[in-house]
């Protein structure tokens, strides 16, 4: 059952779990693949002892926006690796290899989002929609790393949409 506390969980699982299946649509032997893979939404829990790197977006104290945030787990410290002030970095999702992050950028108000990427070493970010005065959502990595797809609104008619990387 859905209550508004599981909601925002319910609605990543969903999103994750509708844009794998297109993906396994458009390329199944790629999506079945999880060699390819390292995130911790395909790999389910870590093994025992095992430290795997956590990305979320946060609001930092005395700072307005939300920032991307990449932590080791277990007891590892927290490092931002993206992030505006004025601006909203949400909707993380890392490379199948684990060396980059995509994620949405939009301002604190509005909704003209743009889908980004970072290089999680070297703090190095780009822009990758350009599309002023277009929402772009929940961008999710390819399983083979080398497009990213991603839902867009131009002209308020959503639509996925697959781009390279």
């Amino acid at each position: 059952m859905l209550t508004p506390r599981s909601l925002p969980r319910a609605f990543v699982h969903l999103r994750v779990a509708a844009l794998t299946a297109l993906l396994a649509a458009c390329a199944p032997d790629v999506a079945n693949d999880r060699s390819r893979g390292s995130d911790a939404t395909t790999r389910g829990a870590p093994a025992a002892g095992e430290k795997w790197k956590l990305v979320y977006a946060t609001e930092v104290p005395g700072r307005q926006g939300l920032d991307i945030f990449v932590v080791d787990v277990p007891g590892g410290t927290p490092r931002r690796v993206a992030g505006v002030a004025g601006r909203n970095d949400f909707s993380p999702s890392w490379s199948p290899g684990g060396r980059s992050i995509v994620f949405r950028r939009n301002p604190a108000r509005g909704d003209e989002g743009e889908i980004m990427v970072v290089d999680a070493a070297r703090l190095k970010t780009r822009n990758l929609t350009r599309s002023p005065r277009v929402a772009d959502w929940s961008p999710v990595w390819h399983p083979a790393g080398a497009s990213i797809a991603f839902l867009s609104f131009p002209g308020g008619r959503g639509d996925i949409w697959l781009m390279r990387a």
